[in-house]
């Protein structure tokens, strides 16, 4: 690797000690891959559309502050899809029978068009699934009916809804807890039956969806995606759902998932896969972020240590060509309860990833320190002669670090960003930083003010002096003296 010098520079730190040590940090001349635009999105699970929680999310949709943040975020891909997709109807045609233990629900068109209309004015993207669990249970090699589907699809087409990509089903690996196991070899024809449905409603323009699959995660066997890709299954772009700890996961535990890049290192598994069987190397990771749900380990998801988890993944799954990362879950894991009104600490480490690197190629970086993070990236959009931008994590739990950064020989200024932790813990047992409830930046605590979401404001210092990554801090360099916001 040679050393890149960088117009601009983009830190997060994480050190729990107070001994400071030397370090350089190493970064390739060339772009391994590039990131969209669209690269950090969300999930919006589908249990919100069914027809008892539609009308909740219909008015969440029509929040001026929920749009106001996810402007911040946009352009993005919001998928909407879950566990609950798989037993869901659309009451626009005939449902085949489903498993006999499961009872089917009603999706919410109301919802449905409210979450369109959103992510439309937006300027995004939109992908959702249909059920995979509408099969001719009583035939041979149970095939999949996709009447209940079609009805749908003719329903966007007409209304003039524009939908990115259909998937088909949600980890189907799982379906046997459902009383439904299908398995992979049963179920990959059936996205060839998608295809020319798509094919059929839509044409073959352009702007015609995507088909999208199959959405696999840990259940059945780790290789569930070995298996369906030994099918040839005729989808356009391979979806997985990698999450990095279980929601019972600990404190300790959800460090360690950084430190060792286990998310990522699950996607790097899923790419060989793609490689192996000489596939189209689009991979999603179509839902997933540290974890799901809302409470373990105190709220961690919510919480400054959520921002770090966060900030790793992004920088680890560009890093591993991984084209979208649509965390779980905008109505979990993003925003406040129950108005979605205002943001968790998550939303600002996504929102200034967002701001600062968007569309972006992709520079492979190392430091020497398997603890201490980098990632770097050349973002398409920057103002000035700014160039690139480096993203470190200092993930070591005993050791602070001063960090020798590549600057210019022009370099008369720098502008940084720093967050840090806010706010005390209610439970008296947290870890005071990792469980912070809220994040500031350059000593400020960020929130909404009066429905806009705060300016990030740089501190300038000189160019040439190494860089201390203090305890539990996160920080961008500008150089030359130019505003990025």
């Amino acid at each position: 690797a040679t050393m890149l010098c960088h117009d601009v520079v983009f830190l997060a730190a994480l050190a729990l000690g107070v001994a400071s040590q030397p370090l350089s940090v190493n970064v390739t001349a060339h772009p391994s891959g590039s990131i969209p635009a669209h690269f950090f999105s969300l999930t919006a699970d589908s249990y919100m559309f069914s027809a008892k929680n539609g009308p909740r999310t219909a008015a969440l949709c029509a929040s001026p502050s929920l749009r106001t943040m996810l402007a911040g975020l946009a352009p993005l891909v919001i998928r909407v899809g879950g566990t609950i997709t798989d037993m869901e109807v659309f009451p626009l045609a005939p449902s085949p029978g489903a498993p006999a233990n499961v009872t089917q629900l009603n999706f919410s068109l109301s919802a449905w068009d409210a979450m369109a209309a959103l992510v439309q004015s937006l300027d995004s993207r939109l992908v959702v699934s249909v059920s995979g669990l509408h099969r001719h249970w009583d035939q041979p090699g149970i095939p999949w009916d996709g009447t209940n589907a079609e009805g749908f699809l003719r329903y966007n087409k007409a209304r003039g809804l524009s939908v990115y990509g259909y998937e088909l089903g949600n980890e189907p690996g799982c379906w046997g807890n459902h009383g439904g196991a299908v398995t992979p070899a049963e179920h990959a024809p059936d996205f060839g039956v998608l295809q020319q449905m798509v094919g059929a409603i839509y044409g073959h323009a352009d702007s015609r969806p995507l088909v999208m699959g199959p959405d696999t995660t840990g259940c059945g066997t780790p290789e569930i995606l070995k298996r369906y890709l030994e099918e040839d299954p005729l989808w356009n772009v391979t979806t997985v759902h990698l999450y990095g700890n279980l929601p019972t996961a600990n404190l300790s535990e959800f460090l360690a998932a950084a430190q060792g890049n286990h998310l990522c290192a699950a996607a790097v598994r899923q790419k060989l896969f793609l490689q192996g069987y000489n596939r189209s190397q689009r991979l999603w990771n179509g839902e997933g972020g540290a974890s799901y749900l809302t409470s373990e380990a105190g709220g961690y998801l919510h919480q400054f240590g959520g921002c770090l988890n966060l900030l790793n993944n992004l920088g680890c799954l560009a890093a591993a060509g991984v084209e979208m990362f649509l965390k779980h879950d905008l109505f979990e894991n993003m925003f406040s309860p129950p108005l979605l009104s205002s943001p968790y600490p998550t939303f600002f480490a996504g929102y200034i990833f967002k701001q600062l690197v968007g569309e972006a190629a992709v520079h492979q970086a190392t430091t020497g320190n398997l603890l201490v993070h980098a990632y770097s990236f050349s973002p398409a959009k920057l103002p000035g002669n700014a160039s690139s931008v480096l993203l470190l994590l200092n993930l070591d739990p005993g050791s602070s670090y001063s960090i020798q950064i590549p600057f210019p020989d022009n370099c008369t200024a720098v502008e940084i960003f720093m967050l840090s932790a806010s706010g005390r813990p209610s439970d008296l047992g947290a870890d005071p930083v990792l469980n912070a409830p809220a994040i500031a930046l350059n000593g400020a605590e960020l929130d909404m003010v009066g429905g806009q979401l705060p300016r990030l404001d740089p501190v300038r210092e000189e160019c040439g002096t190494a860089v201390g990554m203090a305890p539990v801090s996160y920080t961008h360099l500008t150089l030359p003296t130019k505003r990025i916001v």
